[in-house]
């Protein structure tokens, strides 16, 4: 994942905020401030907007369990 720039001396503390949940980076989306350093409440929100974008441009609950499937089944490949 690519970081923002960021001036050598705030580094320390911006890899602090990171791996405190404080900074939550979703690729693609932007780098956002989580009030509770609740890394996976903020990206479940922003998976449930995504699925409302998928719905209006059409595609099935099937079609979407079917990728999900896969994205788990790679995953769990990966960890064998």
């Amino acid at each position: 994942m690519k970081r923002p720039a960021i001036p050598s001396p705030a580094l320390p503390k911006w890899l602090l905020l990171e791996s405190d949940g404080l900074v939550i980076t979703i690729p693609k989306k932007g780098t956002y401030v989580s009030n509770s350093g609740d890394k996976k409440n903020l990206l479940l929100e922003e998976a449930k907007k995504t699925l409302c974008e998928f719905l209006e441009a059409g595609l099935t609950y099937d079609e979407l369990l079917e990728i999900a499937k896969s994205v788990y089944q790679k995953e769990e490949d990966a960890n064998d």
